[in-house]
């Protein structure tokens, strides 16, 4: 039972990993296309 759980564990972890790199992707290109929005409009 506990080499289960540990298993569990172990993929849980993985998909929480593979999870976080996706949103930091995802906000990474969502702050570049914010910067490019404000330079056309002249915001910055």
């Amino acid at each position: 039972m506990l080499e289960k759980q540990d298993e569990s564990i172990v993929e849980i972890k993985g998909l929480r990993q593979d999870l976080k790199s996706y949103m930091e992707e995802r906000f990474d290109s969502l702050e570049h296309e914010i910067v490019m929005i404000k330079e056309k409009i002249g915001m910055m």
